[in-house]
């Protein structure tokens, strides 16, 4: 009887971190464009800009997201938040970085605030907290 209600709280969790990690990915706003890095640009004059750099192939970049996804709520009050994939969508990660005059890394996060570099970090500098707390000054 034990092991069938831990099986069912196990799937019960399961599904519930299943539906939160759906409606994180809908805060992300994917850029797969130069267009819509140049949007975003133009954003920033109003609003901070969060662009995250991601690979998909990479552990340290899975570990990041999930960084950044457990702040998700509190971040997205503080800025819009952006996902390039730098696998799939590379021209355009070379061009942020090429435009805004900082090196290409992954995992990587550029915050802009009136169209420049107000912070960026690569790694294990990628933290939710220290986002906040920067987004606070």
């Amino acid at each position: 009887m034990g092991g069938a209600i831990f099986k069912l709280n196990f799937i019960s969790n399961l599904i519930k971190t299943m539906t939160s990690r759906a409606e994180i990915e809908q805060i992300w706003n994917t850029i797969t464009g130069i267009e819509d890095f140049h949007s975003i640009l133009e954003k920033s004059e109003n609003k901070p800009q969060l662009i995250y750099k991601h690979s998909p192939s990479c552990g340290v970049s899975f570990m990041a997201k999930q960084e950044l996804d457990s702040s998700f709520e509190e971040l997205s009050k503080r800025a819009d938040l952006y996902i390039i994939d730098v696998i799939q969508d590379r021209p355009v990660s070379n061009v942020v970085a090429k435009e805004l005059g900082i090196r290409h890394e992954s995992p990587q996060v550029i915050l802009l605030e009136e169209k420049k570099v107000s912070w960026d970090g690569s790694h294990w500098q990628v933290k939710g907290e220290e986002l906040l707390s920067v987004l606070q000054e």
